[in-house]
């Protein structure tokens, strides 16, 4: 027998080795649920009062005096793609600059082959 089956059955007996009445096991298990229920709704109550401080109350520190603002910061910085050396430069306009390309095949009857 588990240590638990032994647990169980010493559990279950009284002192005149008959076990316990329904009604007795009922309640205790009806205040273990009712226990419960109120662990799980004071945690949910304390979370939600949790959320609701940091929601409410602002946690930026004071910019200190060295710092640069975020509108120069944005003005001042710029970023350019590793593949912008693949464009044209910027003096080329593409859309009106067009290449000529080479003719790879003769039409035929209206289409290309």
């Amino acid at each position: 027998m588990t240590e638990t089956e032994q647990r169980i059955r010493r559990a279950m007996t009284s002192a005149d080795g008959a076990p316990p009445a329904f009604d007795e096991v009922y309640e205790a298990a009806r205040a273990r649920l009712v226990a419960s229920r109120r662990r799980k709704q004071s945690a949910i109550g304390l979370a939600a009062v949790l959320a609701l401080v940091a929601v409410l109350v602002p946690w930026q520190s004071p910019q200190s005096p060295g710092l640069v603002s975020e509108e120069e910061l944005l003005g001042t910085t710029s970023w350019s793609a590793p593949s912008d050396v693949l464009l044209p430069s910027r003096e080329t306009d593409i859309f009106y600059e067009l290449p000529a390309l080479p003719g790879s095949t003769e039409p035929a009857g209206g289409t290309l082959l």
